[in-house]
């Protein structure tokens, strides 16, 4: 009871204007601890591409000698273009008369006012090329056009299938 009675004795001023100087001396800190943002790119596209490439490679191929008929393979993936990067926007429509308009703008973020990254897209498949144990066997061969045609989600005419020596 006592530290209650004492608190009812102070002043309201005396309370309020250290509470207030308080509050403005965090936010003052607050405003020098630099903000994260998710708008930052990965520091290297070529590295990520070619971690994708890598083990995109590898699963196919640890998925092709498990085909009846295939043995060892060997395989070679080309990308058509890098990565693709898409930033949140806002579409606004102005309309006048007959005429209406629509303007694009970037959703900015943080205090260099960078566009908010939305996703990131792996880069296209362009082809692929495979050499393995069993692809003289044109059924063999065909299974295997077959396969990597729907995994990477490309037509049979961007792959090529060989012999592996």
């Amino acid at each position: 009871m006592a530290i209650a009675d004492y608190i009812k004795k102070i002043p309201a001023n005396k309370i309020i204007v250290p509470a207030g100087i308080a509050g403005m001396l965090l936010i003052m800190i607050s405003s020098l601890i630099p903000d994260k943002q998710e708008t930052a790119e990965p520091e290297s596209s070529s590295y990520s591409e070619a971690v994708y490439l890598s083990e995109t490679e590898k699963r196919l191929g640890d998925f092709l000698e498990s085909i009846e008929g295939v043995g060892n393979v060997k395989l070679m993936i080309t990308l058509k273009g890098g990565e693709l990067y898409t930033y949140i926007h806002e579409d606004r429509k102005s309309i006048s008369g007959d005429r209406t308009e629509t303007d694009k703008s970037y959703v900015m973020s943080g205090r260099e006012k960078a566009p908010v990254l939305e996703s990131i897209s792996n880069p296209e498949i362009m082809g692929a090329v495979i050499a393995c144990e069993g692809a003289s066997d044109p059924s063999v061969k065909s299974d295997i056009y077959n396969t990597v045609s729907r995994i990477l989600g490309i037509p049979t005419s961007d792959i090529y299938v060989t012999e592996l020596k």
